[in-house]
């Protein structure tokens, strides 16, 4: 008989997958409560969630999408971390909390409906953030146009400067 908070785990978690924009699968077993609460204000800086949910109940909150997930995924001691904005900052987060927690593991993870194992998840988490590559793209953007706006005021300036030396000239000379 299922209870109250178990139907309202379900729920929540069918919500966070719903708005999900893919998952990282981990294997948590060794880390303590505050380790777990230090990795989820991480991942919820980077813009997604990290939760431990009973596998029986996070196949439920999947229901009929549970069979487009690898079964190593949700076996075992898992938690999941949800994305809901920049799933490589999120990959990011969990692969440095991990170099310094061994206990944490990366299973693997969906992502915009593409498997991928712990060390594509792993690649992801080395591409830059949104933000870093919406920076790139504006510097991109900018590089040209500033050399242009550069050329333009030494086209101006030039004639200028020319005359202003033929004019220090004559009036030396006078």
């Amino acid at each position: 008989m299922p209870t109250a908070k178990k139907i309202e785990l379900v729920e929540a978690a069918a919500n966070w997958i719903e708005q999900s924009s893919g998952f990282i699968f981990t294997e948590y077993r060794g880390l303590n409560v505050q380790e777990i609460q230090q990795l989820r204000r991480a991942i919820r800086e980077a813009g997604g969630e990290f939760h431990v949910v009973k596998n029986t109940l996070l196949r439920r909150a999947f229901g009929e999408k549970i069979a487009g997930v690898p079964e190593e995924f949700h076996n075992g001691p898992t938690a999941t971390a949800f994305l809901f904005k920049d799933e490589a900052a999120c990959a990011k987060k969990l692969f440095e909390f991990a170099k310094a927690h061994a206990a944490l593991k990366v299973k693997g993870g969906i992502i915009e409906g593409k498997t991928m194992d712990a060390k594509q998840v792993e690649a992801l988490s080395k591409l830059p953030s949104r933000q870093e590559l919406l920076g790139m793209i504006a510097g991109c953007v900018a590089a040209p146009l500033a050399n242009l706006v550069g050329v333009l005021q030494e086209t101006i300036a030039a004639p200028i400067r020319a005359i202003g030396q033929i004019a220090e000239q004559k009036g030396s000379a006078a």
